[in-house]
């Protein structure tokens, strides 16, 4: 977050032009119950970038999102993106599905936030979670 100072030379709030009238992305009152008190600052970035582009936006339980998405919707680093990420897993607040194409394209990351009483035929949250070695179970479609 920026520092007060910061944010008065900032030329965003010159023209300001206030809030659009509301189209929602539903946060569970876990999140803020919940999440809030217990997740850094990083990590609680990265969960609200992922509920957005799942249930605020897509209406999915999913999201493709690439590190420069996170980048870019949370104003992190890739870096801190990754340590983020990584602590979300082993928290199990987040399911992450990697997969690589083929040699040459990038791992493409699904997310999902992790429900307490997910769907019985919901793929995506009966994926295989990291275990403590942070090794990944291969999830075939």
């Amino acid at each position: 977050m920026p520092a007060d100072d910061d944010q008065a030379s900032d030329p965003y709030w010159l023209s300001y032009p206030g809030i659009k009238p509301p189209r929602y992305t539903q946060i569970p009152h876990a999140v803020i119950d919940e999440l809030l008190p217990r997740l850094t600052e990083s990590q609680l970035k990265v969960v609200l970038v992922i509920a957005r582009a799942t249930w605020g936006w897509r209406h999915s339980p999913v999201a493709a999102l690439s590190l420069t998405d996170l980048a870019a919707k949370t104003g992190l680093s890739r870096r801190a993106i990754q340590r983020a990420v990584a602590q979300l897993e082993q928290l199990t607040v987040i399911i992450v599905h990697r997969e690589r194409i083929s040699a040459r394209q990038s791992e493409i990351n699904m997310y999902a936030i992790r429900l307490a009483d997910p769907d019985p035929n919901d793929v995506w949250q009966q994926m295989p979670r990291r275990d403590a070695s942070k090794t990944q179970t291969r999830f075939d479609l």
